[in-house]
């Protein structure tokens, strides 16, 4: 049942973008800045798609699985994309509490609905550059979409790397350049989630998700270089599929200006891969 309840962005294709981990223990990590960023880089760009979507509501798993496809996709290097799933939080009424909701979401949504020519807000809603919506389970239309996006110009080129220490992050980044009205977003993305529903639409079902944004937190950037540390919260801490994203939103228009890799620490070989 589809519901109605009323960022162009940049990309560097890391050639070699590490973080020296020693698995999530409590000792400190040792920290590699990320390189420097440069302008016009070649190939498709890869393109951000958000994903509000709902436990709740039974037209979302297959749009949950079109975003998995493109996520595991841009692993293998057969596509060119940054997918991430925020959970929405206005389905809770209707017998299921969605655990990764978050009403910050559903406002994040809002928002969107006021910038683009979508038919406001529902779910499965996927969002791709901050520009433009599109129903999630409708594969074709978005690859379509998505396809386009690829070949639009660069403007910001980003790189971040991030460490750990005990139940604190720190993310260290770097911009090509910055501008007026844009602010700099972090994602703490949990890369795998997976629960049984017992209650709501999709009762009974065992459900699986990709990418789900936990925490989104607005950073002041004043300069092209910086660090920030982030204390995670309880049910992040000790999180084996911990993975960050920082992108540079426009706030005006809320298009996505620059974004880094989707940054996922290896345990096994202490190396980080952008997915």
């Amino acid at each position: 049942m589809l519901v109605q309840s009323r960022f162009v962005f940049a990309f560097l294709a890391l050639s070699a973008l590490s973080v020296i981990a020693c698995g999530f223990s409590e000792k400190a990590e040792a920290q590699v800045s990320p390189k420097p960023v440069t302008m016009n880089h070649p190939g498709p760009k890869p393109v951000l798609v958000e994903l509000f979507t709902s436990q709740g509501c039974s037209s979302c798993p297959p749009a949950d699985a079109v975003l998995q496809a493109l996520a595991e996709e841009t692993e293998k290097g057969e596509a060119e994309v940054i997918a991430l799933s925020y959970h929405v939080d206005y389905w809770n009424r209707l017998g299921w509490r969605d655990p990764y909701s978050q009403a910050a979401f559903s406002d994040r949504q809002r928002i969107y609905a006021r910038h683009i020519n979508d038919r406001g807000v529902y779910t499965p809603q996927l969002v791709i550059n901050g520009q433009s919506g599109h129903i999630g389970s409708r594969q074709r239309e978005v690859r379509a979409a998505i396809a386009e996006a690829n070949l639009l110009p660069v403007e910001i080129e980003a790189a971040a790397t991030w460490s750990k220490q005990e139940n604190t992050i720190r993310i260290d980044y770097n911009l090509s350049e910055t501008r007026d009205q844009a602010t700099l977003q972090l994602a703490l993305v949990s890369t795998e989630v997976e629960n049984e529903v017992p209650r709501g639409e999709n009762r009974g079902r065992h459900l699986s998700h990709t990418n789900v944004v936990r925490e989104l937190i607005s950073i002041e950037q004043t300069d092209t270089k910086g660090s920030y540390s982030v204390d995670l919260p309880a049910d992040l801490q000790g999180n084996s599929d911990l993975a960050v994203v920082l992108f540079v939103q426009n706030t005006r228009n809320m298009a996505v200006l620059g974004t880094s890799a989707l940054v996922v620490p290896s345990l096994a070989s202490g190396d980080a891969r952008g997915r």
